[in-house]
């Protein structure tokens, strides 16, 4: 059987990053593909993208779209099926348990690696998508493995699962301070995690090594400073983590047309015509309707220049990295039809 590729979007927050990933979707699964796509960050993004009302932790079909389903991590309750499934569904009600999936750093990136591996090794998809969260630190999900084997190694979850005497002592000195009751939920939880994390760790460790086998990065930016400043810092992140980037999507450029660029353009007698108003009459008008398409058509250059001009700065910098510009949409990306038309423009850029 032949593995699924994954497909990891990366970007800054308003530059397009769940629409592209939504459409991507929508055009591997218009090739035939079984696809899923799948959301590590908390906001209802992707579900708003692909038109439904909201997004659970199991894939479910998407309207109007043959062979593709979508599915965002919910952080408690993955948490609490995989105890269950490592057969230590007592410490799904555990006090300690639910703090600590609602507050321990990095269990949501771990979590995430854990239910991409579980979609990867489900031999029901061809092509997976996953939209991440809009910060740098949503590639932290690449190293979980190690933030959770660090809370593992905790000297407290040690002190907690000790059979020592001494250690016992402390821990019963430690009960009345915090309580006996919470003591001891903390360390069933403390005993019951180290196999339900030895299991879950393997998994991990093993989609971490398959995504820098074959797993595939896109990095979505828009043609701004800030933008492609962030971009740049994604690319990087992932280089040195020895994953090279698949490619760079470029939302919202604002292009001129081949057959306009370098062209005087006959535009009449309407130099410095009134834009507002000016003569009376009809010829008055047509030169302020053509001083207008002029200041338009100037500006427009003038953005497309300023745009092109820092793309030119990335491409420097990542010079062998693919580059694909995506047109700004007029009325933006607003139905399943759009998705298709923009997925068009996407799929390009994964080679």
């Amino acid at each position: 059987m032949r593995d699924p590729r994954v497909i990891v979007m990366v970007g800054s927050g308003g530059v397009g990053k769940t629409t592209s990933a939504a459409a991507l979707a929508v055009g591997l699964a218009e090739s035939g593909l079984r696809t899923v796509v799948l959301t590590i960050d908390p906001a209802k993004r992707l579900a708003q993208a692909l038109g439904l009302d909201e997004l659970g932790g199991a894939p479910q079909p998407v309207a109007g779209q043959d062979g593709l389903h979508a599915l965002m991590l919910d952080q408690n309750a993955r948490f609490g099926a995989l105890l269950a499934e490592a057969g230590a569904p007592e410490l799904v009600d555990n006090r300690v348990t639910v703090t600590v999936a609602r507050s321990f750093g990095g269990l949501q990136e771990y979590l995430a690696m854990d239910l991409l591996s579980q979609l990867h090794d489900s031999g029901e998809w061809d092509a997976i998508v996953v939209d991440t969260p809009p910060a740098l630190s949503a590639l932290d999900f690449l190293d979980s493995a190690d933030r959770v084997r660090r809370l593992v190694r905790h000297p407290l979850m040690r002190l907690l699962t000790s059979s020592s005497t001494l250690v016992g002592t402390g821990v019963m000195l430690l009960g009345q301070i915090v309580g006996s009751d919470t003591l001891a939920q903390a360390a069933a939880f403390a005993r019951g995690l180290r196999p339900v994390a030895d299991s879950m760790l393997v998994r991990s460790r093993t989609m971490r090594d398959r995504l820098g086998e074959s797993g595939e990065f896109l990095v979505v930016t828009a043609p701004t400073a800030e933008a492609l400043r962030e971009a740049r810092s994604f690319a990087d992140s992932l280089g040195s983590q020895g994953l090279p980037v698949t490619g760079v999507v470029v939302n919202r450029t604002h292009q001129v047309p081949e057959a306009l660029r370098g062209r005087e353009l006959d535009w009449g007698d309407g130099d410095g015509a009134d834009v507002e108003g000016g003569a009376d009459g009809a010829a008055a008008g047509a030169d302020g309707a053509a001083a207008a398409m002029r200041l338009i058509h100037e500006s427009r250059i003038e953005l497309a220049t300023a745009e092109e001009k820092q793309i030119k700065r990335f491409v420097r910098r990542f010079p062998g990295v693919p580059l694909t510009h995506v047109p700004s949409a007029r009325g933006g990306v607003t139905s399943l039809g759009d998705l298709q038309r923009l997925a068009e423009r996407i799929l390009p850029a994964l080679g």
